[in-house]
């Protein structure tokens, strides 16, 4: 059975860089697509610290509880003012006319409900290193607010 991470957990991972402390050195980028079909970066996240959620289409729910709780606690906090959550939807292989617009108006009708941003990697990038994510299944993350992966599950 898959395993979620408590939003709680999760926030407690920032307390360290919201003070300063520094993380690793490596810093991750990766092109990805709006839900409009134009291209972005992860980078343009980089500023702050970040919650990275990848999802197959499969795993959507399985993350519900823990994307219900990180709003709850944003919006109890206002800590969108200090942390970013970014969902990236792993439509690798839907690349094709007509999935791709299907696939992009649904992401599109998320975006709008959850009011955060999904960002699409329809070329599998996302699994390639320095990534490594499993094209199968939900990852979360936390990213420094340089960009540099600072956990994963």
């Amino acid at each position: 059975m898959k395993k979620t991470i408590s939003a709680l957990a999760l926030l407690g991972l920032f307390l360290p860089f919201l003070a300063g402390a520094t993380g690793p050195a490596k810093v991750l980028n990766a092109k990805v697509t709006r839900s409009t079909g134009e291209d972005a970066q992860l980078s343009w996240y980089w500023g702050k610290p970040v919650i990275l959620v990848y999802e197959d289409p499969s795993s959507v729910k399985l993350n519900q509880a823990a994307k219900d709780e990180l709003k709850r606690l944003s919006e109890l906090y206002n800590l969108r003012k200090v942390v970013d959550v970014v969902a990236v939807a792993n439509l690798e292989g839907l690349d094709w006319w007509p999935a791709k617009p299907i696939a992009l108006s649904l992401v599109r009708a998320e975006e709008t409900k959850g009011q955060l941003p999904v960002l699409v990697d329809m070329t599998g990038e996302l699994r390639r290193a320095p990534w490594n994510l499993n094209p199968k299944s939900s990852t979360m993350m936390v990213v420094s607010p340089r960009g540099e992966l600072l956990f994963k599950h």
